[in-house]
């Protein structure tokens, strides 16, 4: 992981602690040079490394979290405009800009099955006009 990535990966940390049900899937994309199978496996790494991030040096249950490299499959700009750029500084800014990870939540319901149980205090229904009365004893 980039220094320059720690805080967002503080973000997310943070999100993930202030909304302990939602599960999120982490996607990380290559740019269009390079084979498929390469591409896979390096966005799938990339993605991996921010999963293994959260879960050994943040604590977030594994469960809440998903790994999933797309590879060179979902570009945000295509080959025919970067190779449209002036020049090559100009392209390589744009393949930069298909390199990512991004996250989208795909639950808002998460229950840990391993939580310990908590106990609902048993309350008696309030009825109007209680507060005057004597308990009976049962």
């Amino acid at each position: 992981l980039r220094p320059e990535s720690k805080d967002s990966l503080e973000y997310l940390y943070k999100l993930l602690v202030d909304n302990p049900t939602i599960v999120i899937e982490i996607q990380a994309h290559t740019d269009s040079r390079g084979s498929d199978k390469k591409n896979d496996k390096l966005s799938q790494d990339r993605a991996q490394s921010v999963v293994d991030y959260l879960i050994n040096e943040k604590k977030i249950n594994p469960a809440r979290l998903q790994a999933k490299g797309y590879g060179k499959r979902k570009l945000l700009i295509k080959d025919d405009v970067i190779k449209a750029a002036k020049t090559k500084e100009e392209q390589e800014a744009l393949h930069e800009k298909n390199r990512r990870v991004v996250f989208r939540i795909i639950s808002w319901d998460f229950v840990d099955p391993n939580a310990p149980k908590k106990e609902v205090p048993k309350v008696k229904p309030k009825i109007e006009g209680e507060e005057n009365s004597e308990e009976i004893p049962e």
